[in-house]
């Protein structure tokens, strides 16, 4: 079961529904920024561009009647949840402590963006950054683990659907969890006759690729992440 977050960037609906000749000068200064941006965890930021983006989204969006947008603390609860539904939609890295250390943001993400703070959308990207790469680095450890002594005729479950399952209180809960769904994955290529060594390849490679591109995330997907939970 493969259950890292997918974070490609795209356009939001919001933006989609604008007039293309405001679209285009609305998104020329990200992309702009985008070919000097490519920046790791420690080092993300949103750019000026990025701030002048999001206000300007907000202005636009309403001035457009996107779907009747009311830019208000309803809509700053609903952000905060859409963004980490994008972030961590099964729940598998953040714990409920850093959720709820984001629990400011539900009356401040609406203001935030109307004055082109994206600072505060950047702090939680990177709790869930943070945590995502130290799971990798621990999945890899696992990985060159001992595979072999692993047993599959034990009475363990794992949910399939994780999205609605309460936040992990603690990291030995996550631990679990994961220990779990590497046990799942290696059970599927031992049904499909892959030897131990040849499943730890296999798994080394895809933690490896997982690692590498979460290593590659720019300043501007962050903000695009933002924008995409915005609508």
């Amino acid at each position: 079961m493969r259950t890292e977050p997918r974070t490609a960037s795209r356009l939001p609906r919001a933006l989609l529904a604008l007039p293309p000749l405001l679209l285009a000068v609305l998104l020329a200064p990200l992309w702009a920024a985008s070919q000097e941006q490519a920046a790791s965890a420690a080092e993300l930021e949103p750019s000026r561009s990025a701030a002048r983006t999001s206000r300007q989204l907000v202005a636009s969006a309403g001035r457009f009647h996107y779907a009747d947008l009311e830019v208000d603390d309803a809509l700053s609860d609903r952000l905060l949840e859409r963004y980490l539904r994008v972030l961590d939609p099964q729940r598998v890295f953040l714990l409920a402590s850093d959720v709820a250390g984001f629990e400011p943001l539900r009356t401040r993400l609406d203001d935030a963006l109307i004055n082109g703070e994206l600072a505060p959308a950047f702090e939680v990207f990177e709790r869930f950054q943070e945590r995502r790469l130290a799971r990798l680095d621990a999945l890899l450890e696992a990985v060159a683990g001992d595979l072999e002594g692993m047993r599959f005729d034990l009475d363990e479950w794992i949910a399939l659907d994780r999205s609605e399952t309460p936040w992990a209180v603690t990291s030995a809960e996550l631990d679990e969890l994961w220990r779990k769904l590497l046990k799942n994955e290696v059970l599927e290529l031992r049904m499909a006759d892959r030897s131990v060594e040849e499943s730890r390849e296999v798994l080394q490679r895809r933690y490896e690729q997982q690692r590498h591109r979460a290593g590659q995330v720019r300043s501007t997907d962050v903000v695009a992440l933002v924008l995409n939970a915005f609508t």
